[in-house]
């Protein structure tokens, strides 16, 4: 609906104006996210995290016009808030270790969290007690990566709901081509955010351009695809 609609826009907004700009001042435009070395898409640690935050936007846009599970404007504040913490250990110097990489306490995680703002975002407002826990925060900061050096023991109820859409949001945020966004990896984490879908991702690219006659191929493949 357009209520929810504008609530998600307004939502976005606000990581912008309050949550990216704490980003830039804390160096993230600078620091790299690595993902390159696993080939995957080159980018700083800024940039990827805005690929996920404006994903889930536009997902939770999309869902909206099908028989999809909505991601209602509170779900959304609450991913883009996990958005932001999902890659925490890439600050740290353990990061190095494959074995230290996750171990992370919640009171090394805490200062980050209320530095960069992200409790008081996650918090809806006139809703107090919907903030985000600290220990979501590390759940998400342990246990997003799929790997067998995650930390997937003690992770809260909240964090198991919300891991598919981070999952998804992340793979696509480190796709270098659309073809690897729409591959069988991708695909995986879509079934699993959305389990009762029937939906497969697809791709449209023309590498010719040739005036009107790409223009209108292009409209008519958006309009199919819409239906």
């Amino acid at each position: 609906s357009e209520g929810v609609e504008s609530e998600l826009d307004s939502i976005l907004r606000e990581y912008i104006s309050e949550i990216d700009l704490r980003l830039i001042e804390v160096g993230w435009s600078l620091l790299p996210n690595k993902s390159v070395e696993y080939g995957k898409v080159d980018q700083s640690m800024l940039n990827h995290t805005r690929n996920l935050v404006y994903f889930l936007h536009q997902l939770a846009q999309q869902v909206e016009n099908t028989e999809l599970p909505s991601i209602t404007p509170k779900k959304f504040r609450h991913l883009v808030a996990l958005a932001v913490a999902h890659d925490y250990h890439k600050l740290r110097e353990e990061d190095e270790n494959p074995d230290k990489r996750f171990d992370i306490k919640n009171k090394e995680l805490e200062p980050f969290i209320e530095e960069i703002g992200l409790d008081e975002f996650s918090r809806v407002p006139d809703d107090p007690d919907s903030a985000l826990s600290v220990r979501t925060f590390r759940s998400c900061a342990v246990d997003h990566h799929e790997t067998k050096n995650a930390n997937s023991t003690r992770v809260t109820t909240t964090w198991r709901e919300y891991r598919p859409l981070i999952r998804l949001a992340d793979a696509m945020a480190s796709s270098t081509t659309p073809e690897t966004a729409t591959n069988a990896r991708v695909q995986d984490r879509f079934r699993e955010a959305f389990p009762s879908g029937n939906v497969e991702l697809a791709y449209h690219r023309t590498d010719q351009v040739s005036g009107i006659f790409t223009n209108l191929l292009n409209k008519a493949v958006s309009e199919y695809l819409q239906e």
